[in-house]
Formats: C-alpha cells, structure tokens, sequence
C-alpha cells in the first residue's frame, strides 16, 4: 500500500496510453520522481496494464488503472465537461493539489476533473504542430502549459494567456547514462558479430518522421569509404505508420545491406545502448524537443542530426555543424564518414555535447522549474485547499511504497 504523507503535497498524474512509447513518457516519469523524491505524494492513472506499468513500478510510482475513451466517440465529448467517474473517483479519493496531464488527451480529459475539483490542472505540451480548435480550448481551461521547448510554445495562441505558457525543458541524468556498464561492451559485440566496426546507432520508433530510410539511402555511400561500419536500429514500428519497417527492410534487401544493418526492436536497456555504439544518427524532420540528443550526450556520444528549429535550439551553436539539411542523403554521409574517421574530432564533440548536457538539463535544474511552477499555481487563491487523505482514502491505490 502507498504511504501517504499527510502533511505533503498530493500530484496526480494523467497518462494517456498504458505502453512505453518513447522520449514523452519516459521525460514525464522522470519529472514524477523529482518531484516525488523532492517530498511529494504521486498517484499515476493509467488507462491500463502493460509496459507503462512496469516502467512505473521499476522507478516507485504508484499508478491507478483508469480506462480512458477515445474523443472521436461523441458520446464522450460530455467528459470534457463532466468528468469521467473512473477518473472522479479515484481523484476524490487522493484528494490532489495539483493535476498534471502528459498528453493532449489526458489534458482534454483532466481539465474537466480540475475544474470540478478546483483544483489547479497543467498539460505537458510536446509536439509543435498545432492541434487547432483544441489548443484554443485548453489554453481557455488550463491553469498552465510546460512547453518542452520555444518551438512548442510557438504552437500555442497566447493571447489567450502568455502566462500560462511555461517553457521547461525536459531533464536526463549524465550520471546514469556515463557510467560504465559491462553489458553495453556484450551488446556491442552482439551487434558487430565479429565486424571490426564502428557501429552507428539510429534510436528512435521506426517512422518515417525519424530518418531511418535515409540512413539505410545513406549506407552504401558511406560504406564505401569505410566498408567496416555496422548500422543498428534501435525502436519499434511507429503505430500511425503500419508496415513502415518492411518497407525499411526491403529496401535494406535490395542495396543487399542485410549484414551491415540490424532491426533490433525495442529495448528498454538504453543507457547501454548509448555506450555500445560510436556514433548515433538523428535524421528526424519533426521533433518537439529531440530527447535521443541530450541522452546521447550524457553518454558522451556524437550525434549527426537533421537541421530543424528545436534542435538549433537544444544545442549550443558551437555544434551547429553537427546538423545536416533535411532528407540530404550525400551531406549526411559525409558527415557520418567525416566523424568516424577522426576519432579525436568525434570525441571532442561529444565532449562538448556532455558539457552542454550537464549545464542545461540535469535533473535539479528541471526539479527546481517544475516544483516553482507548481508552487505559484497551488499558491493561488483562485483554488481551495486539499483536504488530507485519510490511510483509507488511499486503498484503492495498487499496493506499493514511497522510495
């Protein structure tokens, strides 16, 4: 059973999906432990077991399963209104200061449960494409937006209430992903199958957004001045894009580059997937913040990435010459040659690139944001106070401990 501290403050947090996708959940798990281990209770909901659960469990969050339904139903465009009586239960139940949403769904949902709670609701904005009406409508409900970098914030109409817009970037420990791990010297040497190297790490869901038919366009370019590297895949298939990874994997047959590229699925090991490659590949044309960057520069990795906004903006620009225009398969090969050939230059950049990590997105400096955030919004009197949770009150909450 959870412990609930009864003097401390109470964030309920709101998932959208119950599998890992990527970078969003894992950044949103990580800010739900600083905040946790900074003394506050959280209480997860989830729509489901699965992989999220899991990755919960493992990092000490508690989680309640709550189904939630999809909005292209108009039956359950009432609960942008009305909460959901899952949702209402559990939340009466906790009795939360603070409500902090990880997806456009969860918020759509979540906002409806702060309101009637009166109880101050935030949303986690991560992509920077606009979601139209729907931006609108969530800048008019919310009390405030984290915006993981200033191209998402872009996205949103801040007439509606520039204050509300709160720029955050997301947070990596350097600390768990530099230190040496025996396993990442084993995977390399899984990957290489006996090949002399270097091996070149695409991370990421196999999607057409992040690149990985350029790299496999860009294979046979490379390989030709150094016909020893190896390529390897780390993701699995992005749902909004079925069969992409067969048609990457066609065309890995027709360039007949099957034994110098591997589709390895993913992997939730991956501080050591940073430390078993030399270099790592980050092609994408769209990103809200661009996550694979700042973990592979903790791991002290270069990184060979496509020219777009957000990722000018995460790096400083004395690596701007890392970036490669969009879709230019020659300039990317060229790059990733001219990197793997100089082993002083490829190490200077990653040096840089873990500096860089460690100044602006270590874990205190996101605690020390997100918990401000949360002070000046649970601090308002526009809401009323929580009343303590009683040991009964948090029964319903899936056996486990605060760290």
């Amino acid at each position: 059973m959870i412990r609930i501290h009864t003097q401390a403050m109470r964030l309920l947090a709101i998932y959208s999906t119950e599998d890992l996708l990527g970078g969003g959940e894992i950044s949103f798990t990580l800010t739900l432990q600083l905040v946790q281990q900074s003394g506050w209770n959280i209480l997860a909901i989830i729509p489901g077991e699965g992989p999220l659960a899991r990755f919960l469990e493992q990092r000490g969050i508690s989680y309640q399963v709550a189904p939630i339904e999809p909005l292209r139903q108009l039956r359950n465009l009432r609960y942008l209104i009305r909460p959901k009586p899952d949702w209402m239960k559990v939340a009466l139940r906790y009795r939360p200061h603070l409500i902090h949403c990880n997806s456009v769904r969860a918020a759509l949902y979540g906002q409806a449960l702060g309101h009637n709670l009166r109880v101050p609701t935030v949303f986690t904005a991560r992509k920077t494409e606009s979601d139209g009406l729907i931006d609108y409508f969530l800048m008019r409900r919310l009390d405030a937006v984290v915006c993981v970098s200033q191209a998402v914030k872009q996205r949103f109409p801040d007439f509606l209430g520039s204050e509300k817009l709160n720029v955050i970037y997301n947070a990596v420990d350097p600390k768990r992903f530099s230190e040496p791990r025996t396993a990442a010297q084993q995977l390399r040497n899984r990957w290489l199958a006996g090949a002399e190297g270097p091996l070149v790490g695409v991370v990421g869901r196999l999607s057409p957004i992040k690149g990985q038919h350029l790299v496999v366009e860009a294979a046979p370019r490379i390989l030709a001045e150094l016909p020893a590297v190896r390529f390897v895949f780390v993701g699995s298939e992005d749902s909004s894009y079925p069969g992409h990874e067969s048609k990457l994997r066609d065309r890995v047959r027709e360039l007949a580059l099957q034994d110098r590229v591997l589709f390895c699925g993913f992997r939730s090991d991956i501080e050591c997937i940073y430390q078993a490659l030399d270099l790592v590949l980050f092609p994408s044309r769209s990103e809200g913040f661009g996550r694979i960057i700042i973990e592979a520069g903790a791991a002290r990795r270069a990184v060979v990435a496509g020219d777009i906004e957000v990722i000018r903006e995460i790096l400083p620009p004395s690596l701007h010459d890392l970036l490669v225009p969009l879709d230019n398969v020659d300039v990317l090969a060229d790059r990733t040659v001219k990197l793997l050939r100089d082993d002083a230059l490829r190490s200077e950049k990653a040096l840089q690139l873990y500096d860089h990590v460690c100044s602006r997105y270590a874990p205190e400096i996101h605690r020390r944001e997100i918990l401000e955030l949360y002070r000046k919004l649970t601090s308002s009197q526009k809401h009323s106070a929580a009343k303590p949770a009683t040991k009964a009150e948090g029964d319903h909450v899936r056996d486990r401990e605060d760290p």
